[in-house]
């Protein structure tokens, strides 16, 4: 899942707990900062599976952090767990028929799974914001907090990523890159938009190129993929994803937030 889901999740397993505003601001960066694995400077299995560890290593300062960490992962059962290994393999086929009904709009090399997977958590986020607007606002809030530098270096640190790497997270929390991607959940347009960055990133990615794409990543990601994706089918596809998913949001989310609750007591979380 990404940030918007990531985070409620969280939230709603900690909510009777009165967090200061920088305890808030750590456990939300806890909350996605595993995904930095998709610019391919750590392992997943590494971000996914050594949550408990990081915990540990951390100061009583930046226990949210950790927590949220723990909270993200495959192992021990985090909320990915959930999405990676039960929700998502069950749903791809419905999702992968509706993708080829528009397979035309798409470039003729896919990795359909991929793009299944990639969708499926995209309308996450659409609904998890319908569901919840003032979520943008808190998270956004939240990485403002001067604390996150610091913290940042002590995922960096753990997690051995290099100097180089290290400044291009922070780089990447100065910019209004996050604060965009997550405002464009509020609609099915955004949401299309997003799938078409991320596309764009993936691709990047996968071409061995430097990760310097953030300061061009919305007006290059964009010409890159218009002659190749019409905008309108693409929106008409994401929405048709989005009520797929939709009469699952609930019933995922009730169960994995349930299981999150165990986790954290066993945690001490």
């Amino acid at each position: 899942m990404y940030i918007l889901t990531h985070c409620k999740a969280n939230f709603e397993v900690l909510k009777n707990r009165k967090l200061t505003p920088e305890q808030e601001a750590l456990f939300v960066l806890g909350s996605f900062i595993a995904d930095v694995h998709e610019f391919r400077i750590v392992e997943k299995k590494e971000t996914h599976g050594q949550g408990p560890k990081f915990l540990k290593s951390l100061a009583k300062k930046y226990h949210y952090l950790g927590a949220g960490l723990v909270l993200h992962g495959e192992k021990p059962k985090g909320l990915d767990y959930y999405a990676h290994e039960e929700y998502i393999p069950k749903k791809e086929k419905a999702i992968k028929k509706i993708i080829n009904h528009y397979r035309k709009i798409f470039p003729k090399k896919i990795d359909m799974s991929m793009t299944a997977h990639i969708i499926i958590e995209f309308c996450f986020e659409y609904l998890t914001v319908e569901k919840n607007p003032h979520l943008i606002k808190r998270v956004n809030h939240a990485l403002k907090a001067p604390i996150l530098p610091k913290a940042v270096y002590n995922f960096t640190n753990f997690f051995n990523i290099n100097k180089k790497h290290t400044k291009i997270m922070l780089k990447l929390r100065k910019t209004d890159r996050v604060r965009k991607f997550i405002a464009n959940f509020k609609d099915i347009e955004g949401t299309a938009r997003n799938f078409q960055n991320f596309i764009f990133l993936k691709q990047l990615r996968d071409k061995n190129h430097k990760p310097n794409w953030l300061n061009r990543i919305t007006k290059s990601s964009y010409r890159y993929l218009k002659s190749k994706i019409k905008e309108k089918q693409l929106e008409q596809m994401i929405g048709r994803c989005v009520e797929t998913v939709r009469k699952d949001y609930d019933p995922f989310m009730n169960k994995a937030i349930k299981n999150l609750k165990k986790l954290a007591q066993e945690y001490k979380l």
